[in-house]
């Protein structure tokens, strides 16, 4: 098959014309790749900033049409078209954390030997578990670039879900102007949310989902201090009587992080803050609120099989529109690299990069 291989950090992606095919097997599906999308930081990470067991396919996810299944399947059939999930986690260790993402992070061993590959070529090997049935509907009503949206929104529901969000709430998103983080402001508002409160140094960059949702969105510029940022927050939703009662953490690494600090702050008693950025810089989280609030503090990573219906759900009834995506930019197999490059610049809100395959 035609693949996209990084054989060395540091160097262009190697398009290989005859790389072995997958071999299906127990427990596994192969799946024709049709759409991927291009993370923002993929140049970090093909420079070696995420442990990668070499040589790799990247590309993490995918919608693409299953091609062969395990003699195990049980639902999943031949001629499906599906997401899949990157993520593969430990089958037979309920606590262990093994866990690899296909094409963006494998540290070794045997997860990261039977699956690392990722979605830059022809042809996917993928877990049954990961793979997500896309109605025939939303398939021809969108196309398969338009559903790599998928990706940012199945996090911001995990993110979501661990935040005991209900309807009705307000909520801060940290780093909802970036591409995760916007997805969960969008889908927190069309799941029913108050408000939706984003810290930002630019509020420009939240302008399409403010178009659509009005006052419900609310920009927020970043202040100097703690203190500040958390009464600008309490002061968005209204004055110190409104609650505000779920705060996300999607920063990017250049933001401050006392943002964190000043969301604990701003929660309301019995709030939640759910950490969901992945910093590996340490945070500093005030002691006297925590306590006091009776708040819960926990951390979140991708999301529950159960995810893609609700997601889904949202979409075929009208209530979630990807249109708002862009996914316009579009480039062949063939120019993986360029197309890595083309995302580390224009990634944001509601924008995506999507290398296809024919």
């Amino acid at each position: 098959m035609k693949a996209a291989v990084l054989r060395e950090f540091g160097t262009p992606l190697a398009i290989d014309p005859l790389f072995p095919d997958p071999q299906v097997s127990r427990g596994a599906a192969i799946v024709k790749v049709l759409a991927v999308p291009v993370s923002g930081f993929y140049n970090e990470t093909l420079q070696g900033a995420l442990p990668l067991q070499l040589p790799i396919i990247p590309g993490f996810s995918a919608v693409g049409i299953v091609d062969e299944v395990g003699p195990d399947a049980t639902d999943v059939k031949v001629g499906d078209v599906v997401f899949v999930d990157p993520t593969v986690r430990s089958r037979d260790n309920v606590y262990s954390q093994a866990t690899i993402m296909q094409g963006f992070f494998a540290f070794g061993g045997a997860l990261s030997d039977t699956y690392r590959h990722g979605a830059f070529a022809e042809k996917l090997l993928a877990p049954l578990e990961n793979l997500v049935r896309i109605p025939t509907s939303l398939v021809n009503q969108l196309g398969a670039p338009k559903l790599t949206a998928l990706n940012p929104l199945l996090v911001a529901q995990g993110a979501l879900t661990k935040g005991n969000f209900r309807a009705g709430q307000n909520v801060v998103v940290l780093g909802g102007s970036g591409h995760f983080g916007s997805a969960v402001a969008l889908l927190a508002l069309v799941s029913g949310a108050r408000k939706v409160i984003i810290p930002t140094r630019n509020p420009a960059k939240i302008d399409t989902i403010k178009a659509k949702f009005g006052d419900r969105v609310i920009a927020v510029p970043i202040k100097d201090t703690e203190e500040e940022n958390a009464a600008a927050f309490q002061a968005a939703a209204g004055g110190n009587d409104v609650p505000i009662h779920l705060a996300l953490d999607f920063l990017d690494t250049t933001a401050p992080m006392d943002l964190v600090a000043a969301a604990v702050h701003a929660l309301a008693v019995n709030g939640t803050l759910v950490l969901y950025s992945g910093t590996v810089a340490p945070i500093t989280l005030p002691y006297s609120p925590i306590m006091l609030k009776d708040l819960t503090i926990r951390g979140g990573f991708m999301y529950d099989r159960d995810a893609p219906e609700t997601v889904l759900g949202l979409i075929e009834t009208g209530q979630l529109d990807l249109n708002l995506y862009d996914t316009s930019t579009q480039f062949p197999l063939e120019d993986a690299t360029k197309a890595i490059d083309a995302a580390s610049t224009t990634s944001g809100a509601f924008y995506i990069t999507v290398v296809t395959v024919d």
